[in-house]
């Protein structure tokens, strides 16, 4: 599953992929900085800055993600 933090939720790996390739068709990356890591047991906290151009706008955004490793459960 692959929730954004504006509403859209993305809940298996067919409509992942699917938005994925949309994305990459219309944008591109600019800045993607990697700003802290803190790894809890089976539990990953990202901190980064984004920036990028899509359908031709230029935005950038802070942001947090956090992820879980199932480890085949």
């Amino acid at each position: 599953m692959y929730s954004e933090c504006y509403g859209p939720i993305h809940r298996n790996k067919k409509e992942i992929l699917a938005w994925f390739s949309d994305w990459n068709e219309k944008g591109t990356v600019l800045v993607w900085a990697i700003k802290r890591i803190i790894i809890i047991h089976q539990t990953g906290i990202v901190e980064w800055h984004f920036k990028c151009d899509y359908l031709n706008k230029i935005s950038e955004f802070d942001g947090v993600s956090l992820i879980d490793f199932n480890f085949g459960r």
